[in-house]
């Protein structure tokens, strides 16, 4: 079997570009479908949400909703990537790349997937340690950092803060680090679920105008012959 050399015209390229997209997309979906499922049993419970026994639910529902707010506001952006840079393995000397992008796409929403189960023990032990699962959020931004920097390799610019991701790595590092030097109950655990959620608030509201797709072109911006179009060069979304 021999694979074709010469790339795909640009409307089978997108086809193409959107079924990988498709299969990324039942991923997200078996997320928020597997949130449903193991926690079902917090909304269930007639008395887990006591307010005289903050301990019970604070820190299970802090994590729940920085996982849910983090998938889903990945999910969008992902979708912005994917519209107006999508993914181009027909092309020979962009296939290596954009199939590690590609996989990295695949390896942030299976980290998703991992919090979720990890942080499922708060149900029933809310002073349970979550230090792996805080390590995994500067995995999460150096994932995201290394995704943009392949997407410049492979023919992408524009406006691509590497500086920003690698302080939100820098910051999830000492986020991990103060979490594993401190001791401590389910306090410690709302704490720094509080902490890691308004980090990822901030990031959200900082990288938003970076993830809008530009404006289409009016008809005296229109590519001519011979130069890119639309969605083939660039501005830089990370997830």
């Amino acid at each position: 079997m021999r694979f074709r050399t010469d790339p795909l015209p640009a409307a089978d390229e997108r086809e193409l570009s959107r079924q990988l997209v498709r299969l990324i997309d039942v991923m997200y979906a078996l997320v928020l479908v597997q949130g449903a499922i193991y926690y079902r049993r917090i909304f269930t419970r007639a008395d887990f949400f006591d307010l005289s026994h903050k301990a019970n639910f604070i820190p299970v529902l802090l994590a729940l909703i920085l996982v849910y707010f983090t998938a889903i506001q990945s999910f969008v952006d992902f979708h912005l990537a994917s519209e107006t840079h999508f993914y181009r393995i027909t092309l020979p000397v962009r296939r290596t790349v954009e199939l590690a992008r590609f996989y990295i796409d695949i390896l942030i929403v299976a980290i998703y997937s991992f919090l979720l189960l990890k942080f499922h023990v708060l149900i029933d032990a809310r002073w349970a340690d979550l230090s792996v699962a805080f390590w995994a959020f500067p995995v999460i931004f150096g994932l995201y950092a290394l995704w943009g920097l392949l997407r410049r390799l492979g023919g992408g610019g524009g406006p691509y803060s590497l500086p920003l991701l690698l302080v939100l790595v820098l910051a999830y590092v000492v986020l991990a680090l103060t979490y594993e030097d401190h001791s401590g109950g389910w306090e410690r655990n709302a704490i720094c679920l509080g902490t890691a959620l308004a980090v990822m608030l901030l990031y959200r509201m900082l990288n938003w105008p970076r993830s809008t797709p530009p404006k289409p072109p009016t008809p005296c911006e229109a590519p001519v012959a011979g130069q890119a179009g639309p969605g083939e060069e660039g501005g830089e979304t990370a997830t």
